[in-house]
C-alpha cells in the first residue's frame, strides 16, 4: 500500500504498467477470490491505494477484455480479477 501511496503513476515502477504490476494484480486477487480460506473480497477495503491499484490494472483494456469474456472453468473464482468487484 505504501509504494503505491508514493507512486505518482499508480503504478509500482515508472509510469507504465510492468510485470510487478501484474504480479501484485495476480497475486492480490487470488488472495480474494474465495481459494484460501479465511480470505474474502474485503480484503483490501483497509488499502485504498491498494484497491486503487487493482482497478487500474483491472481497467487495461486487455486485462478487462480477458475476465469479462472468461467464462471456461473456475470463472466464479475470476470475478475478483474484474474491474468494479
Amino acid at each position: 500500500n505504501k509504494m503505491i501511496e508514493q507512486s505518482a503513476s499508480g503504478y509500482l515502477v515508472g509510469d507504465s504498467p510492468t510485470l510487478a504490476d501484474l504480479a501484485l494484480f495476480c497475486s492480490v486477487n487470488l488472495m480474494r477470490c474465495g481459494f484460501l480460506d479465511g480470505m474474502d473480497m474485503t480484503l483490501l477495503e483497509p488499502f485504498p491505494a491498494l484497491k486503487a491499484h487493482k482497478e487500474k490494472i483491472a481497467s487495461l483494456p486487455p486485462i478487462q477484455a480477458y475476465y469479462d469474456g472468461y467464462a471456461g472453468p473456475g470463472a466464479e473464482m475470476r470475478a475478483p480479477f474484474k474491474v468494479g468487484a
